[in-house]
Order: structure tokens, then C-alpha cells, then sequence
């Protein structure tokens, strides 16, 4: 890309090129040069069709990372885990409020996901440990199939509070937690009901489990 004439002809064609499966740039990683071609081509070429589409994308694009860095800080060690209220595969609403006084982990995973599925025999060893100290698992799923969701509770033997709304990664508490697409994702949550960290694996949360009960 040329940055002395970030409105050149070869840079708005190197932004749309792609390679062999996919973009060479992306608008969402690659932000700050698309921002800076679009500036540059509003300026020059305000009225022309593919300049605005080009315009449009950026917006939504800065819109995005705008909601994700404020969903990010919101989600920082120390902040107030937000508010999940769902339903049990028996159709029992349970909020994740209603277990503060108790550490809690608070897992999203999902029964199709071959990762979850070996994580849930990791955490079902960890909560065994701890589960009669006082230690609550709060495991959103992230499935969209009530049947193979249901199933999976069964078979792996969890034996905590499984919540769903089906919706899938598409679910507003994916959105509103900031969840990868890699599973499981979990959050370590102390009896205040307040964020101690987050991570992709198990394992990590052994260390600061224990301490909380010392």
C-alpha cells in the first residue's frame, strides 16, 4: 500500500483483492489503513458509488471495534460480571446473581465442539474437588440444538447449572461476554459476584480456585 497518496486507485484495489481463500487485508485487523484510504477517497470522491461502499464497510468496521473495546473493559479483573439470566433444560430460569456468596465459574461451551467436550471432563474433576467447599459452575451453552445440548449434560455427566437460549455463537450473552469462536471460554467469578480472570483453558483455573479456598 502506498501511504504518501493513501487515495491512489492501487490502494482501493489492494484493499478489495483477495487471495487464494481469503482477503489480503481485513477491515477489521487491518483497520487503521482502511481508515486511512477512506478519509482520503471521502475527500476527493464523495458522490461515487464504490467510495461509499467502501465508506460504509469502515463505519460499520470502527462501529464494531468501538462496541468490542467498550465490551472488553467492561469484562477487565475487577469489574462486576454482567447479568445472565436463562433457562435450564427443565425450562427453570436461573440468574448468575443469584449464586453470588460463591466462587463461581462461569463456562461457555458447546455440545457439538469437540474441545468443550474433552474440557468438561476437566472441569467435572475440578468441580468434584471443590464442588462440596462451596464452588457453583454456571455453564452456558452455546448450542443451538436443544436434543444433541441435552444429550451431552447426560452423557458427560454435568452436574451443575447448564443454561441455553439456543441461539448459538449468535446468542446476545456470546455478544455481551465477548466469546471467541474457539471453545470453551470461562470466567473465574468470586463470591462478590466480581471477575478474577478469563481464559480458554481448565488448567489455569486450579491455582486461583484454591486460593479462594484457603
Amino acid at each position: 500500500l502506498t501511504r504518501s497518496d493513501p487515495a491512489s486507485l492501487q490502494n482501493f484495489n489492494m484493499l478489495k483483492r483477495k487471495g487464494v481463500t481469503e482477503k489480503v487485508f481485513d477491515q477489521y485487523d487491518d483497520f487503521e489503513i482502511f481508515a486511512l484510504v477512506d478519509s482520503a477517497l471521502m475527500e476527493l470522491y464523495p458522490e461515487n458509488k464504490h467510495v461509499k461502499d467502501h465508506h460504509f464497510r469502515v463505519e460499520q468496521a470502527r462501529y464494531r471495534i468501538k462496541v468490542e473495546n467498550l465490551t472488553s473493559e467492561r469484562l477487565l479483573a475487577g469489574r462486576e460480571a454482567p447479568e445472565i439470566k436463562l433457562e435450564t433444560p427443565s425450562g427453570e430460569a436461573v440468574s448468575l446473581s443469584s449464586l453470588k456468596g460463591s466462587p463461581v465459574v462461569l463456562y461457555f461451551w458447546a455440545s457439538s465442539d469437540a474441545p468443550s467436550r474433552k474440557a468438561n471432563q476437566q472441569l467435572v474433576k475440578l468441580y468434584d474437588n471443590y464442588k462440596n467447599e462451596g464452588l457453583k459452575v454456571y455453564a452456558v451453552s452455546l448450542d443451538k440444538y436443544e436434543e444433541m445440548w441435552k444429550a451431552a449434560i447426560r452423557i458427560d455427566k454435568l452436574e451443575w447449572i447448564n443454561v441455553s437460549d439456543l441461539s448459538g455463537m449468535g446468542s446476545p450473552i456470546s455478544f455481551m461476554y465477548n466469546i471467541p469462536e474457539d471453545l470453551p471460554y470461562i470466567f473465574l467469578i468470586d463470591r462478590e459476584g466480581m471477575i478474577i480472570m478469563k481464559t480458554g483453558k481448565i488448567q489455569e483455573l486450579e491455582e486461583p480456585i484454591s486460593r479462594l479456598f484457603e
